[in-house]
């Protein structure tokens, strides 16, 4: 492991063990670190239904090259729980640090990242190739009624199996709205194979028309 060095470190650190001030210790490195929000909801990969010890992912972003003794100074100083890992992917860990590609995990809130010493610059970037959450929406309404989809946990089970982008907007984002329309679709009405509303007159959506302003 002295060999190895990366620009990237990943350790992890329980909040029993960490220093009660090592926030302040991290920012006093003044090196650029990234801490995931609280993981307290990952269930062990054993199939027991039991949650793993909640913990914190700090990701270590150096400027140039740093060898693993180099990492392990700063994991060192707040107690990490883990020796510290070289990272492939930058990117990638930045999502892993929410599980943003891996629906089968707890999905975790994107605003909770904690930056230190500017690392709020690389937040973003990881993320920015992500189509925005109302084009989703949109793609997922227009999916739900071509394939006339009337039961929510279908659609669920559908994304964790396609669409990993469109779970995290389903079930962390917009779950509410989607339901209702899901629920919608159930309700709906068909006569001769068109939609029809409660009065029974087919449904034309091109044909709607905004009222007059009061």
């Amino acid at each position: 492991m002295g060999s190895k060095r990366s620009y990237y470190w990943a350790f992890i650190g329980y909040p029993e063990s960490l220093p009660e001030n090592f926030e302040s210790i991290l920012s006093d490195f003044h090196i650029k670190i990234l801490q995931s929000p609280l993981h307290d909801k990952d269930l062990k990969e054993d199939g027991s239904g039991d949650y793993k010890k909640p913990h914190y992912h700090f990701m270590i972003l150096f400027d140039s090259l740093k060898t693993y003794e180099q990492a392990k100074t700063v994991s060192d100083a707040v107690n990490g729980a883990m020796l510290p890992a070289p990272l492939e992917s930058k990117n990638g860990y930045i999502r892993y640090l929410i599980h943003f590609d891996n629906p089968e995990k707890t999905q975790y809130e994107r605003e909770e990242i904690r930056s230190y010493s500017g690392a709020v610059v690389d937040i973003e970037p990881a993320f920015e190739n992500e189509v925005s959450d109302d084009i989703l929406l949109g793609q997922i309404f227009t999916f739900c009624s071509f394939n006339n989809i009337s039961e929510y946990c279908d659609l669920v089970n559908y994304c964790i199996k396609y669409r990993r982008d469109w779970y995290r907007v389903i079930v962390h984002k917009n779950t509410y709205a989607v339901c209702a329309y899901v629920k919608s679709i159930k309700h709906r009405r068909y006569i001769d194979g068109q939609a029809v509303d409660a009065n029974g007159i087919i449904v034309d959506i091109d044909h709607y028309q905004m009222p007059p302003e009061v």
